[in-house]
């Protein structure tokens, strides 16, 4: 991998991103410790190395990090990290990019590229522990420097990253600590016992997160975070982290006025809930606190506040869940063997009964408050999502209540809602729902005693009131009837077995109810049916108590305290479980026959004329059977029948996937789900024949198919929500630390019933049968219905049957595009729409019109184009519109090329050949015999042919629609659409639709001239002729040879052959790493072992020795390739010599093994072919292969582009403006001119030459911008054209096409002919030409002087050549092509011709550029055409310069060379933009590991020449001005024209402190003084340039990383300028001093020296003269204060108090007349430095108040009375 890899190495490309992004992911990091020479110690220390070495965060510094997170973690223990452990957390700081000091400005790349949160905490996580405890003490300062962020009065785009790293690093650590200690040892490393996490270690790092953590309880995102935070953190220390959480609690349930405080305080003890009750040895008091907690919440239970509601909720079941409800203070009598806590809990378990009575009094009270009459009006039906989520968690509470109670507790509660429900009536909307829901939680957990009490009273009630028979006919029925018919069904969700005591009852109120006239009323009746049925037909776990077996023991026995917060034992659950036993199986079958069976004959009547039936008898009817179905689906078997045939041909069978879920079907009897079948299809026929506008009955009939075909038990959309639910209280209540699933047992056994619905929805291959063909069949015809809610309703059920059944698809789409068939006249608009939503489909579903099959888009997407013929069809509807476009859209997005070679490789063949013969696994299907393979290699080869045909046939189609004139615009432009993405590798495009594509690029359409640019530049990709590539060793490159021999490094070469040829092991394998001095290198000893030869061998030289490391950078080995003037091939031999390297990161780090080089060109294609020779050079084999003709694409091309007519047209087009100031330039259109001129050479220079002199001299934008496509596409395009011309075939463009043959009336060059004596060879006839110059003539020859501009003359004669493409003619035409071009560039076209050379520029050797680059260098900065021209051709230079990165290091000397006298430039935008163009040229000067320095311009040359320009600036005294005046004067003094200069060295500055791997520091250091000088104070916009330039220069200078060595030398700097004579220079120190200490903050505490320097200076300036400076000092040491960077003991504080304590001189009286001292006497400054050094203690500690605070308020008092500025000062602060 580092071999492949490494040659990618170059930092200023864009393949360094890919190859750090390889490594990140494939380098391995888990190898065992005996092995780890062979893994991350090859190559750790350099990429470590040159990660500390860069700054400013590139892209792939991003891998990096995720590199060494994923590398610390796997080898914990076995890498010594202690060196880089500050630079670490300097840089995880600065990747906050946190606001420091007055001016928050950022560099915009630390915005951008910040790093990832889970790969830092993984990389901090595994820094933790060690003997030497450096990064939690690194650890420690990071969250002290950035806790104050997180109060919630701080907020901004960091806080989300903050937040992140709080939740996310508890989680690592616990993860962390339970491999070390929990998790049962894999084959992976084992952590050493040195650096495994000691208990030490544990509390040192949750002490230094509790404080932030608690902060950010209350942040302005939500307290999630920090409650996942918490969760984590007291699973490691609940002793440290819960107290100061129930501090903040036990306040927040006593006030009324801070709901948010509240709902914050109780999603925290929420997430530490588990902890809280489990005590342990480290918080054994812990679970005193539950009781105290609950009852205290209880007021929470707030009909007005619906949120806090919801969250004390939440906070009862959490503890309800965890804890027992049992009343153990009889143990404390019983017992002698209990604990102080024990006893103490013991006692508090008696009121549990009391709470729980508390509780359902206030939800009696929600409930009262909650009916419907009071909040809405009584028309209104519907619950508000908030009511249905309080029911919910209503309903949850209380039954997790009643689960976790004693039986004693049970009972009393089960009376006293018994007593509420029956004695009061609800409302079945809201309060009802509440009450029923509270009834069904008591009787789920005693079914026995709660059915005893409920059933009868309710059946009582029921019977009692419908005895009066005109309560059956009713519309609307007594609200007490509809109360305990709604109680009755909710109570009877129960065990089915306790349920079959009251069957008989419950048969008799289904029958009175049933059939209620009122639909209140037979709904809660289906309701009771649909319960009933449920409870007796379906397996489910029938408890959930958190002990397996209740709490029924004797205490002596079992005390249940013991089992607060226990988890469940997996192995061992003990679930009790309900499956449905014969009597309940026959219970439910005989209530089928009672009530089902008479409804469904009742509706067959109806469907044969026999019996009438109303619309409401009808949705009645259905109503039953769809209870009916849902209730009892687990137990009917699913439909069966025969299979749909002939839908694929395979040799394979397709089986079913069938999952047992423990349901035996009794297939005696009659199979319910099949008659439901049979019935409703007949309903639905009779409804949509005499009736189709009764919706709500069609409505009935689409769910009961959709349940007909898949119900099995339960839906998806339940499951899904029921699967959420369950992960957000596994998450809230889980413990990570032991790990092992230690949940708790009701969370267990909801798992368990999970995994049991899945395995019942699981649907995997089903097979496709004939009822399920009818089915779908009709909801195909319900989707296409005139009712759009029956359509919406029935495509659903439609595409989720389309995804179950295997192939159906194929058999319903041409059912679908029947209603978009043209020649159908009975589609009305309403199936016409239904149908486009088939093909449309869901988001989820299978997409009909995009299938990837060849045989389906070949039906589907000509007949979505064609149905634009559709009478049906209206363009005048947005809706129609909508959908097309929808649909276009959507097969765009989601097209997935299909292949059309099916060939299984033989290597595959072979793999799959021992994997039968091998004996473990044995194989379950027997060998394929010597026929069955015969027959699957033919269908093989069958199906490529069908592939191919269908393809074409495709195209086909798609072109024949496309020229039906009556197509509507939109469907043509859909049409060519689809046609671009038949553009494929690997099959050549039909030549018809060739010929399209290329006369669309003079469409009227701007669309499809748009496709028709993308699809011929893909066109000509296919028709690229492939250029032979050879491998070869990059150091049998001659001109390689050349370089080393004249470095005196021959032997070097040897060195590497012997390495590689010989078949060492060399990993770096090139010459970089062999230093040489003098001319020998030895050579190593061979002896020495193959394993270790050249790498890390030592070479020796001379008498020096040198270890062999990789060397990147300039080198002798890579000096040929770099632009050099002296060395140009500038001849058709020197040309041929050179060995072009396009690539631009070749050579630069390390040469790869073996490298891949164009072959000599008498190896590559031939050139200037002629049109005859045009034929498609692999291509047409495929397609010769298949019997076929092989079409001949590129003559159409040919013809015309070299017709005059169709190019002018086609400039026309591509200069016409699109977008008024949004267009840019085109990628697609360049590609398109690359393709023309890489594939045909110069053919149609002559025909675009006149075009491309007319638009440069152009000045409007549109016309610049295509002239600038075109120019970029000639110049990639000629990557392989020869130096000079050679003689080939005469080409139609070479000749103008005014030579006309008389007899044919056509170009010559269109005809098969051959010119001779300008005669036309087949017709004899004379050619006219007037413009044809002929010069001579001989028996077979006609010379022609060319009229391209190419060449001098040409030859044309039978077999004889004309003149090739050539590079030297095409920039003899380019060249005053460009510069007229950039003559006359202008706003808007400038950043065109950037991209223009850019483009032309990227991935290509310099030297064949040259002409280019000459070009570009003439005189950039020449006044001519005015500021603006200079600034253009500068970013143009700089375009082409950018690109070649390293290899020109000659162009950026002398464009230095030429650029420094015109640093005094006036104007703005050349000031600018040289400095852009400096940052690109310095850019190549890096200080990285093992690299060379760079031959190109270096900084410090330049900063050295700078500065002695500089110096009148340097050396004066008072404040600089701006006083240069806009104007070129002739003579100015040294000074202005140094303020002229230093205008552009800061914009140099500027553009650089983003855009560069590293930052000059001892350069910029020297600037440092002058910039001090010119920085105003204040924040002012009024400010000059340079004022603010220096000011901006200064922010992002300070945020530069700096490294141990460096600092220094930048602290002796900021102390000489604080002794500047300017205040503002020392001000600004402070203003610099706090964003450098900040964004350095672990690499300045590194160095306790630096610290006491830094907190010197401030001291010192803290007593300044200047009052600015003191505040600024004040503010400085408050901020240091605020992120601990310095510390605040007692010899500070002492010191503040005694220079607070100078005294004052006395005032003397001012005699009239004198003027004022405006100096401040020493003792008030030095009184004044102390009272602000004390203001700025007390300012650090905005959020808490430290020991020491008090003493300094007292001492602050008393200079309450002091003279200004002391007074304001202290006041202010």
């Amino acid at each position: 991998m580092l071999d492949e890899w490494r040659p990618l190495l170059c930092p200023f490309d864009m393949t360094m991103q890919k190859a750090f992004g390889y490594f990140e992911l494939f380098l391995p990091t888990t190898l065992p410790p005996h092995l780890h020479h062979k893994g991350f110690k090859l190559w750790f220390e350099d990429i470590i190395g040159l990660w500390v070495s860069v700054q400013n965060l590139p892209t792939w510094e991003l891998h990096l990090v995720s590199l060494f997170a994923r590398l610390a973690n796997d080898n914990i223990g076995y890498i010594d990290w202690d060196p880089y452990i500050p630079k670490i957390f300097t840089r995880i700081l600065r990747s906050f990019s946190l606001p420091v000091g007055s001016t928050q400005n950022l560099v915009s790349r630390y915005q951008t590229n910040a790093y990832d949160i889970s790969h830092v905490v993984i990389w901090v996580t595994a820094l933790l522990g060690g003997p030497s405890k450096q990064a939690q003490n690194q650890l420690n300062g990071l969250f002290n420097s950035i806790t104050s962020f997180f109060h919630p009065s701080n907020h901004g785009r960091w806080l989300m990253k903050l937040m992140k790293l709080l939740q996310k690093l508890p989680a690592n650590v616990v993860r962390r600590l339970h491999r070390e200690r929990y998790r049962k040892p894999t084959w992976l490393p084992q952590v050493p016992e040195s650096h495994r996490l000691s208990d030490q270690d544990i509390t040192d790092f949750v002490s230094s997160m509790k404080q932030p953590v608690l902060l950010a309880m209350f942040s302005k995102t939500g307290s999630l975070d920090a409650a996942r935070a918490l969760q984590n953190l007291a699973l490691l220390r609940p002793e440290l982290v819960i107290p100061p959480v129930l501090e903040k609690t036990y306040p927040a349930l006593e006030t009324l006025t801070e709901p948010h405080q509240l709902t914050a305080t109780l999603s925290c003890m929420i997430a530490v809930a588990r902890s809280l009750v489990t005590g342990g040895q480290h918080y054994p008091e812990g679970p005193t606190h539950m009781l105290p907690l609950l009852m205290r919440a209880l007021p929470g239970i707030d009909p007005n506040d619906f949120s806090k509601c919801m969250i004390t909720f939440q906070f009862i079941a959490t503890f309800a869940t965890l804890v027992p409800l049992v009343d153990c203070s009889s143990a404390v009598q019983e017992r002698n063997d209990l604990t102080k806590v024990e006893k103490e809990l013991c006692s508090a378990t008696a009121e549990f009964e009391d709470f729980i009575l508390q509780f359902m009094d206030r939800c009696f009270a929600l409930i009262d408050s909650s009916t419907l009459e009071q909040t809405r009006e009584e028309m209104e039906t519907e619950k508000t999502h908030l009511e249905s989520l309080v029911e919910l968690g209503l309903s949850s509470t209380f039954s997790t209540i009643l689960t976790q109670c004693s039986t004693d507790i049970f009972q009393v509660a089960l009376e006293k809602i018994f007593v509420f429900a029956t004695t009061n009536i609800f409302e079945t909307h809201v309060a009802g729902r509440m009450v029923a829901d509270m009834c069904r939680a008591a009787a789920k957990c005693q079914p026995e005693k709660s059915l005893k009490l409920f059933v009868p009273h309710c059946c009582n009630a029921i019977i009692q009131i419908t005895n009066n028979e005109e309560v059956l006919n009713d519309e609307k029925l007594d609200k007490d009837l509809l109360w305990n018919l709604q109680l009755l069904s909710e109570v009877i969700r129960v065990d089915g077995k306790k349920l079959l005591l009251y069957s008989t009852q419950l048969i008799k109120i289904l029958q009175l109810t049933l059939h209620l006239k009122s639909k209140q009323g037979y709904s809660l009746a289906c309701s009771l049916l649909y319960h009933t049925l449920r409870s007796t037909a379906l397996i489910y776990p029938i408890e959930y108590c958190s002990v397996p077996g209740g709490f029924q023991q004797p205490h002596y026995q079992h005390l249940p305290i013991k089992d607060w917060g226990r988890p469940g034992d997996l192995l061992n659950l003990a679930i009790q479980w309900h499956v449905p036993n014969e009597k309940e199986r026959a219970f439910v079958f005989n209530t089928l026959d009672v009530l089902l069976q008479p409804e469904l004959k009742r509706l067959q009547r109806h469907t044969q004329g026999e019996q009438e039936m109303s619309r409401d008898d009808i949705l009645q009817s259905l109503s039953i059977v769809h209870q009916c179905l849902l209730g009892a689906g687990s137990l009917l078997p699913p439909l069966c029948g025969e299979p749909v045939p002939e839908l694929v041909h395979s040799m394979v069978q397709f089986h079913e996937t069938n999952l047992y879920t423990g349901v035996e079907y009794d297939m005696s009897r009659q199979n319910y789900r099949e008659v439901i079948c049979a019935v409703m299809r007949q309903l639905l026929h009779h409804i949509l024949d005499h009736s189709e506008d009764d919706t709500k009955s069609l409505f009935s009939i689409i769910k009961i198919i959709s349940d007909l075909l898949h119900f099995k038990g339960s839906h998806k959309h339940e499951f899904d929500s029921r699967w959420k639910s369950f992960n957000l209280v596994k998450k809230s209540m889980e413990n990570r630390l032991l790990g092992s699933k230690q949940h708790i047992r009701a969370l267990l056994i909801d798992r368990v019933m999970l995994q049991h619905e899945l395995r019942n929805l699981t649907v995997e291959g089903c097979k496709y049968l004939r009822v399920h063909q009818d089915l779908i069949t009709d909801l195909l015809r319900l989707s296409t219905s005139t009712y759009s809610q029956v359509r919406s309703k029935a495509q659903n059920a439609l595409f989720t049957a389309l995804g179950t059944y295997t192939f159906c698809c194929r058999d319903i789409i041409p059912q679908v595009l029947e209603y978009l068939n043209p020649s159908r006249t009975n589609v009305n608009q309403q199936q016409f729409k239904g149908a486009l939503y088939c093909l449309l489909g869901n988001h989820i579903g299978v997409f009909l019109a995009n299938l990837q099959y060849w045989d389906c888009i070949a039906l589907t997407w000509p007949a979505i184009v064609r149905s634009g013929l559709s009478p049906s069809m209206s363009l005048e509807k947005p809706s129609v519109v909508r959908l097309f476009d929808d649909l276009a859209d959507k097969i765009h997005r989601q097209y997935e090329t299909i292949g059309t070679d099916f060939t299984i490789p033989q290597s595959c063949v072979d793999v799959a050949m021992k994997i039968m013969n091998s004996k473990n696994p044995e194989p379950i299907l027997c060998m394929a015999t010597e026929e069955e393979e015969l027959e699957g290699i033919q269908r093989q080869e069958e199906r490529n042919r069908d592939s191919v045909q269908k393809y074409n046939k495709l195209v086909e189609d798609l072109l024949d629609c496309i020229s039906d004139r009556n197509l509507p615009w939109k469907f043509e432009h859909i049409a060519i659409g689809f046609l671009s993405l038949m553009l494929r590798d690997d099959c050549p495009l039909l030549s018809r639709a060739v010929l399209f594509f290329v006369q669309s690029l003079n469409h009227d359409s701007l669309l499809v001239r748009k496709v028709a640019v993308s699809a011929l530049a893909g066109i000509l990709k296919q028709l690229k002729r492939p250029h032979k590539k050879v491998s070869v060793s990059p150091y049998d490159i001659s001109e390689l040879k050349t370089s080393l021999e004249s470095s005196g490094l021959v032997d070097v070469l040897q060195v590497w052959k012997i390495a590689t040829y010989d078949g060492l092991r060399c990993p770096h394998h090139s010459l970089q790493g062999l230093a040489v001095v003098g001319s020998t290198v030895a050579i190593p000893d061979s002896n020495a072992g193959r394993e270790d030869a050249l790498y890390g061998a030592s070479v020796e030289v001379g008498d020096d020795k040198h270890t062999d490391v990789m060397v990147a950078g300039d080198r002798p080995d890579n000096q040929w390739l770099q632009y050099n003037s002296n060395r140009l091939p500038r001849s058709q031999q020197e040309w041929d010599k050179c060995c072009f390297i396009e690539k631009t990161h070749w050579g630069y780090s390390t040469w790869p093994r073996r490298l891949m080089v164009y072959a000599p060109s008498e190896e590559q294609p031939k050139q200037g072919k002629s049109r005859k020779e045009m034929t498609e050079f692999m291509l047409d084999l495929h397609v010769a292969g298949l019997g076929l003709n092989p079409p001949r694409r590129e003559q159409i091309i040919y013809d015309h582009f070299s017709d005059p007519v169709f190019v002018e047209q086609l400039i026309q087009y591509l200069s016409l403006e699109d977008r008024k100031g949004k267009d840019k330039f085109s990628p697609r259109r360049f590609c398109l001119f690359k393709g023309l001129f890489r594939n045909f050479e110069d053919a149609f220079l002559p025909v675009l030459k006149p075009h491309m002199q007319r638009l440069v001299e152009d000045t409007h934008e549109s016309k610049q911008r295509c002239v600038a496509e075109i120019i970029s596409g000639l110049i990639r395009g000629s990557k392989h054209w020869s130096f000079k011309k050679s003689l080939s075939r005469l080409s139609r463009a070479q000749v103008k096409p005014a030579l006309i043959c008389e007899k044919h009336k056509a170009p010559v060059a269109d005809l098969p002919i051959l010119v001779f004596r300008g005669k036309c060879q087949s017709s004899s006839m004379v050619l006219a030409n007037q413009s044809l110059n002929v010069c001579s003539y001989s028996d077979q020859t006609m010379v022609v002087k060319e009229s391209d501009g190419l060449g001098k003359e040409a030859v044309a004669q039978s077999g004889c050549e004309a003149p090739d493409a050539s590079v030297e003619k095409l920039w003899a035409m380019l060249c005053p092509l460009l510069r007229t071009a950039l003559s006359n560039i202008t706003i808007e076209t400038y950043t065109d011709w950037g991209t223009c050379i850019a483009t032309a520029c990227e991935s290509r050797d310099p030297r064949k550029l040259h002409w280019l680059f000459e070009l570009l260098m003439e005189s950039p900065v020449n006044g001519e055409g005015g500021s603006f021209v200079d600034a253009c051709r500068l970013y143009v230079l700089q375009g082409g310069l950018a690109q070649q990165e390293w290899k020109v290091p000659e162009l950026l000397h002398r464009l230095l060379q030429y650029l420094e006298p015109k640093l005094t430039q006036v104007y703005k935008n050349v000031r600018e933009r040289i400095g852009s163009v400096l940052t690109y040229i310095f850019m190549i000067d890096v200080n990285l590991p093992n690299t060379q320095p760079t031959t190109s311009p270096r900084i410090a040359d330049f900063t050295a020449r700078m500065l002695s320009r500089l110096k009148p600036l340097l050396e004066s005294e008072g404040e600089i001005q701006n006083h240069v005046l806009d104007d070129n004067t002739e003579e100015q003094d040294e000074r202005t024209q140094a303020i002229k200069l230093l205008k552009t060295v800061l914009k140099w500055l500027m553009t650089s402190a983003g855009r560069s791997y590293s930052s000059a520091l001892p350069e910029q250091l020297q600037l440092l003084p002058l910039l001090f000088k010119i920085a105003p104070v204040e924040n002012d916009d009024s400010y000059d340039e340079m004022k603010t330039d220096a000011k901006t220069c200064l922010f992002l200078m300070s945020q530069g990383l700096l490294y141990q060595e460096q600092i220094p030398q930048v602290l002796r700097t900021l102390q000489e300028i604080s002794r500047s004579s300017s205040w503002h220079a020392r001000y600004t120190v402070l203003t610099y001093l706090q964003s450098m200490v900040f964004y350095n903050l672990f690499t300045f505490l590194s160095e306790p020296k630096a610290v006491s320097q830094v907190q010197a200076l401030i001291l010192k300036l803290l007593e300044d003269e200047q009052l600015e400076v003191r505040e600024m000092a004040a503010t400085t040491l408050s901020g240091f204060l605020q992120c601990n960077f310095l510390s605040m003991d007692e010899h500070m504080q002492a010191h503040f108090e005694t220079l607070s304590k100078t005294r004052l001189p006395k005032r003397k009286r001012r005699e009239p007349g004198l003027l004022v001292d405006t100096i401040p006497s020493p003792g008030l400054v030095r009184r004044h430095a102390g009272v602000l050094g004390l203001s700025a203690c007390i300012l650090s500690s905005p959020y808490d108040v430290p020991s020491w605070m008090p003493q300094i308020l007292i001492d602050l008092s008393a200079h309450l009375n002091d003279t200004q500025p002391i007074e304001h000062s202290k006041s202010t602060n």
